[in-house]
């Protein structure tokens, strides 16, 4: 996840990251595996690539509602948490 504002004249870029094996292992509805001929590497990728945009679309949908495994939805819920601490307070 990332955030970038601005404060004052200065750009502020915040990234979140989980850890993409836990994510990727939680929701095989979106991740499948790829096994590299060369090196027998193995490559997580998008399930569906040939419909990129509305399948994160649809991966975006499904953690902002928690449909998630805990691993994803704890990373969303603590990003949010995160922005929400940054928010300036009203003045008095």
């Amino acid at each position: 996840m990332n955030a970038v504002f601005f404060v004052g004249n200065r750009r502020v870029t915040i990234r979140y990251s989980a850890s993409p094996a836990v994510i990727t292992k939680e929701n095989p509805t979106y991740f499948t595996h790829e096994v590299a001929e060369l090196n027998y590497d193995t490559d997580t990728i998008w399930k569906h690539p040939e419909e990129d945009n509305l399948f994160l679309q649809h991966f975006h949908e499904a953690v902002k509602a928690g449909r998630l495994g805990p691993a994803a939805n704890a990373w969303y819920a603590d990003f949010t948490a995160i922005l929400a601490s940054l928010r300036k307070n009203p003045a008095k």
